[in-house]
């Protein structure tokens, strides 16, 4: 909503300074108004097409009833994706795209069941570090968050993870497979 809001108050604004600038230099009022709402239509557009698509939200494993877990391909835009080597999520793969939340809270990507142990709300995140690679991250979780060969990781200090990397959840038995 806020993204709308915005954009309709840059074109009001742009096209009042138009005008302004039309009638300052005794310029076709008319030629300016329509210039601008040509190249405003032409921007407002292109910020819609190249708005991330929001990822379909995954409920977790046996307790969803099954779930597969493979999220749209649009939501793949980054090309990372989690998928569940042990535990709940074993088998279920799960698209990183521009983040991906994991943990028992309704709002992450990645959701494993209420009753799942050694699991946070907000237990870690994967997403983007802006140049082709990802980063892990524990969100303070209470059990912590292991990435193979590094051990433990620090809460909210981001690490680099690299498809084939593997890292476990809580008490490790809940492990995924970074892939990209």
């Amino acid at each position: 909503m806020a993204f709308i809001v915005v954009s309709w108050s840059i074109w009001i604004l742009s096209l009042i300074g138009n005008i302004y600038l039309a009638r300052k230099k005794n310029r076709n009022v008319v030629k300016w108004v329509v210039l601008s709402i040509f190249f405003s239509w032409i921007t407002l557009i292109a910020n819609v097409c190249m708005k991330p698509e929001p990822s379909s939200e995954n409920v977790g494993g046996a307790a969803s009833g099954g779930s597969s877990g493979h999220g749209s391909a649009g939501g793949i835009s980054s090309g990372g994706r989690v998928r569940g080597v042990s535990g709940v999520m074993m088998g279920q793969s799960y698209p990183v795209g521009g983040g991906l939340s994991i943990g028992r809270d309704v709002s992450s990507g990645l959701r494993f069941p209420n009753e799942t142990r050694g699991i946070s709300r907000t237990h870690c995140r994967i997403y983007p570090d802006g140049s082709g690679g990802f980063l892990i991250m524990d969100c303070g979780s209470t059990f912590g968050t292991f990435l193979k060969g590094y051990g433990k990781l620090s809460p909210q200090k981001p690490v680099p993870i690299r498809p084939g990397d593997v890292f476990y959840l809580g008490n490790g038995n809940e492990g995924f497979v970074f892939e990209q």
